[in-house]
């Protein structure tokens, strides 16, 4: 892309991100995903920075203006790189949380697998609903209900 597209710059960008990734064949509104995925984590993140900032959260520098206990004017929109650490840190346990190792899942399946389904020939010779035995059935039994 030579820039002179009328695309945004950033779908460029993510356009640009996927070909070097060696992504081709996508739809034309994956890049609109990712950018609305981006704008809205970041967004978020900044927030929390800022709340985490001025609450006083992120431990970072003291303000030198005396007994004041609120912020400035200027200060409120601030964000120090210890609250933007700690905002994303604070993000990342409960936004992504990574799978299971595959090793793990192949113990846990080869153990469930372990166990071999009952055969089909078990009372019942032409299809139908298997059913647990008699007495778990509440068609078994005539259990003196009034209908």
């Amino acid at each position: 892309d030579s820039g002179k597209s009328r695309r945004p710059r950033d779908v460029r960008l993510i356009h640009m991100l996927l070909s070097s990734l060696g992504v081709t064949a996508y739809q034309e509104r994956v890049p609109l995903q990712l950018l609305d995925f981006a704008y809205r984590y970041t967004s978020s993140v900044l927030q929390d920075a800022v709340h985490l900032a001025t609450e006083g959260y992120a431990g970072g520098p003291e303000s030198s203006t005396g007994g004041g206990s609120r912020a400035g004017a200027s200060e409120i929109n601030t964000v120090s790189l210890p609250a933007l650490r700690l905002a994303i840190a604070s993000r990342l346990h409960y936004q992504f949380q990574a799978g299971l190792p595959k090793e793990f899942l192949m113990d846990v399946a080869a153990e469930r697998n372990r166990v071999a389904l009952p055969g089909a020939s078990r009372g019942i010779v032409m299809g139908g609903m298997r059913l647990p035995p008699e007495r778990f059935c509440l068609t078994g039994t005539g259990w003196n209900m009034r209908e």
